[in-house]
This record gives C-alpha cells, sequence and structure tokens, in this order.
C-alpha cells in the first residue's frame, strides 16, 4: 500500500534506530517524519 504526503500512517509496530519498538499511534496528534532505509534493517 503506498503512502502519500499527508497520508496517516496505518497503526503497525515499528522499530526505532535503537531498536526499541513504537507505534505511530503513541505519536497521534503530532507531526512525525518516518525515514525508511534499506540499509539499516
Amino acid at each position: 500500500m503506498p503512502l502519500q504526503l499527508g497520508d496517516r500512517l496505518p497503526d503497525i509496530a515499528l522499530v526505532d534506530h535503537e531498536g526499541q519498538p513504537w507505534r505511530p499511534a503513541d505519536f497521534r496528534g503530532r507531526p512525525v517524519v518516518l525515514v525508511l532505509h534499506r540499509h539499516l534493517a
């Protein structure tokens, strides 16, 4: 499912750069910049 600028991010479980889990719902109401990079995985 491609996302466009301004789309809401589905509430899925993600892992940050330190390996800590987070969910988009944790940041509801605040702007979030999501950077995906294939070499970080």
